[in-house]
C-alpha cells in the first residue's frame, strides 16, 4: 500500500474518533479534548503540570490557534497568561 493511502487512511481514521467523541461527551469534556494540545505543548507555571524552566516542551509542529489562547486566556486554568510558541528541535 502506498504510505500517502496509509497516511490518509489514519487521518481519516482519525476524524472519525473525534467526531465520535464529540458526540459522547459534555460540552465542558469536548472543550478540554480541543485543550488538550496545548497544554501538552506548553510549560508555563501557571498551568497544571509545570515543570522547570529547563524542563523540555511542545510537540513538533504544533502552533495553538487564536482562538484556543483565548479559550485558555479566559478560562479558569490561567490568571494571566503570557501564551507564547516554544521553538522545538529535533
Amino acid at each position: 500500500m502506498d504510505p500517502n493511502q496509509i497516511i490518509n487512511r489514519f487521518e481519516q481514521l482519525n476524524r472519525t474518533r473525534i467526531e465520535r467523541l464529540s458526540k459522547r461527551v459534555s460540552l465542558q469534556q469536548q472543550n478540554f479534548f480541543k485543550l488538550l494540545p496545548f497544554l501538552l505543548h506548553t510549560n508555563v507555571p501557571d498551568l497544571p503540570g509545570y515543570g522547570r524552566k529547563e524542563t523540555p516542551v511542545g510537540i513538533i509542529g504544533y502552533q495553538a490557534n487564536e482562538q484556543t489562547i483565548n479559550e485558555v486566556q479566559n478560562s479558569a486554568l490561567v490568571s494571566n497568561t503570557n501564551v507564547r510558541a516554544y521553538a522545538i528541535t529535533v
